[in-house]
């Protein structure tokens, strides 16, 4: 039976740089032109980000000119978290499933077989709740070369269901739903791994806005599951300090020896992996203060000598 080709919602702003990269990419996995795309601009804060916008939004028309795609082209900026829940919703009103990009990544050549093999093959299984086509880099995941099951998200590269978002958009509406006692937080931070439950409590005080600590909030409250590869698919180059918030590095790179889809050897929880993941979250989202000081004056020298 052949597969169907989930679409595929790209988000834009103003770095023409990384649009430039994310098209290359996708134009380098054999298939994208099987896909249907929706590229979703926001619009611009200031007149500087107006002329970078203008520019983004040439080169995605240029490229996808001769694909099916549609453009929404904001006039006014509403913000990244905003523009993504609503973008998805707006996929999702008439497709049964969606991959999610951002102008700051980068794909592996396969990148589009291995989200689409797997949004197909769980289709129907109510318990796997996202596909996600980032991972760390670690030599033991790497030589075991399977996919797993963990219960965290990752926004950078990924795709779901219309079944689950939408439950998503509900289960958000009701502030009781947004809290975590002492014991659930320590599980939602991945055993003090990373600060989530800090974000959340940012997100909700309206501090930040973001909308992935909401997404994992919810697939966390519903014990559901998410399949990662065993090496990354995807590069976010969105760490090189253009990002609003970025103040570290990540040690990232392609496994070009590639050319299989990695099925996982079980639908449930690999807590071997898990602890994996614990470690390499803290280590690359985590580092000692020094390193992110250090990686703020590094950025800021660049931009000088630019």
């Amino acid at each position: 039976m052949d597969l169907m080709h989930s679409p595929v919602a790209i988000f834009i702003y103003n770095r023409p740089e990384k649009v430039a990269s994310l098209l290359e990419s996708i134009r380098a996995n054999k298939d994208f032109r099987e896909f249907s795309y929706y590229v979703f601009s926001d619009g611009p804060k200031n007149k500087e980000d107006f002329k970078k916008i203008k520019k983004c939004r040439h080169l995605a028309n240029d490229f996808f000119k001769k694909l099916k795609c549609e453009f929404h082209f904001s006039k006014e900026n509403k913000g990244l978290s905003y523009s993504i829940i609503n973008g998805v919703t707006h996929v999702l009103k008439t497709n049964q499933s969606v991959i999610v990009l951002e102008d700051d990544l980068v794909l592996h050549q396969h990148f589009f077989s291995y989200l689409n093999h797997f949004l197909n093959k769980f289709s129907t299984n109510s318990s796997v709740y996202s596909i996600n086509g980032h991972m760390y880099l670690n030599d033991e995941l790497l030589a075991e070369n399977n996919s797993f099951f963990l219960p965290c998200i990752s926004s950078w590269g990924w795709g779901t269901w219309a079944k689950n978002w939408h439950n998503f958009l509900e289960f958000k509406k009701d502030e009781n739903n947004l809290r975590l006692n002492k014991e659930e937080n320590f599980e939602f931070d991945l055993n003090n791994s990373y600060p989530f439950s800090k974000i959340l409590k940012k997100t909700i005080s309206k501090k930040i806005d973001s909308w992935a600590i909401l997404w994992y909030l919810f697939v966390f409250k519903n014990r559901g599951l998410n399949l990662f590869p065993p090496f990354t698919l995807i590069l976010n180059k969105g760490f090189d300090g253009s990002g609003s918030n970025t103040s570290i590095e990540l040690s990232q790179k392609f496994n070009l020896n590639y050319s299989r889809i990695l099925e996982p050897k079980s639908v449930k929880i690999d807590n071997q992996k898990l602890s994996i993941y614990r470690d390499l979250i803290s280590k690359n989202l985590n580092p000692p203060i020094i390193k992110k000081i250090m990686f703020k004056i590094l950025n800021k020298i660049k931009l000088v000598l630019k």
